[in-house]
């Protein structure tokens, strides 16, 4: 098993030596510095974990998980040096999903980071195997292939259907325009411009559902689409 991890932090020697030992349990470290870094790496490459080092970010911690939290649904470890319980239940209303001490040995830090990781597959892994999805008043039936909005149906073609899955699959997670396109058309030739395809196929389902309900499809510039409660567009 491949574990990657995002690892936001500045020390070269510590990351060197986590890396060696995350090697021994299948993980692979990739070291940034902001979260404009982060993202951009996120958005290229898979990732399993988010380890942010509260000593190296310092008061841009809890503004730090919470970019991390609302962009994508990962699990977000938090590591400090100094343990401050009320930083530690700020932290985890961010959207943090553990805040520890520097463990004393990596063997703690790593089985921790593995444990979340596990711990996030196997809640996603059921959502994905739901046959029916929803969001507020959106639904989808896997089974028979349908999508209503307060009850009652809309016509979707398979592009707008399978965008809509994906959507409602993990409410709250930021898709990028290339995960929305991939997943939607598959081995299909690459459009010329992918961000311009997913807009116009985005503005196509927000027509469908009508004006009372495509507020839900929130729009996060430069970045992709999720759902979310009714927000300005």
């Amino acid at each position: 098993m491949l574990y990657n991890i995002l690892l936001i932090d500045s020390n070269p020697i510590v990351f060197d030596l986590v890396q060696g030992e995350w090697k021994k349990y299948g993980g692979c470290l990739t070291n940034v510095q902001t979260t404009q870094e982060a993202t951009a790496e996120l958005r290229v490459k898979e990732h399993h974990l988010i380890t942010i080092v509260k000593d190296y970010v310092g008061d841009l911690l809890l503004s730090t998980v919470k970019d991390m939290h609302d962009a994508y649904e990962l699990p977000i470890l938090v590591l400090t040096s100094h343990y401050d319980g009320v930083e530690k239940v700020a932290a985890l209303r961010n959207g943090a999903d553990e805040y520890l001490l520097i463990p004393e040995t990596f063997e703690e830090g790593i089985m921790t980071g593995i444990a979340l990781i596990r711990r996030y597959r196997n809640t996603r892994s059921r959502n994905q195997n739901e046959s029916k999805l929803s969001f507020q008043e959106i639904s989808l039936d896997r089974q028979k292939k349908q999508v209503t909005v307060a009850g009652k149906p809309i016509e979707l073609t398979r592009g707008e259907y399978a965008c809509l899955e994906l959507l409602l699959s993990q409410p709250a997670r930021v898709f990028t325009y290339e995960m929305i396109y991939f997943h939607t058309y598959g081995d299909e030739a690459p459009a010329e411009n992918v961000t311009g395809a997913v807009r116009n196929l985005i503005n196509r389902i927000r027509k469908k559902l009508g004006s009372d309900y495509l507020k839900y499809i929130r729009t996060f510039q430069g970045v992709g689409y999720k759902l979310d409660y009714p927000t300005v567009l």
